[in-house]
């Protein structure tokens, strides 16, 4: 697995960044093979906000990464600072049973 973030700062509103991942969803499903989850993020203190990939393999993440979606990430948010990362995932904390444990108890 392969893990993959974006992090951006904007002047756009944080209500309208998050409108503008809602509406571009929809496009992550469909459009991105071997992506096996993505995370938003925001964070209030420095006013960053983030897109953490789950790849199932390099090869997808290196495809995501060319492609015409990743592409036209900066200008859907105008975004500033932009910061793209990508990292070999070496082993989970917790095994994938565990995290569906815990979801069905909170």
């Amino acid at each position: 697995m392969f893990i993959h973030f974006v992090k951006f700062k904007t002047d756009l509103p944080a209500d309208e960044v998050r409108r503008v991942m809602e509406e571009r969803a929809p496009r992550f499903r469909l459009e991105v093979p071997g992506l096996v989850q993505k995370y938003y993020g925001y964070e209030q203190q420095s006013g960053a906000f983030c897109g953490c990939y789950v790849f199932d393999s390099e090869g997808s993440r290196e495809a995501f990464v060319g492609s015409e979606l990743a592409r036209t990430i900066p200008a859907a948010y105008e975004a500033q600072e932009l910061r793209v990362e990508g990292y070999e995932v070496l082993f989970p904390l917790y095994e994938e049973h565990h995290l569906e444990q815990q979801t069905r108890t909170s």
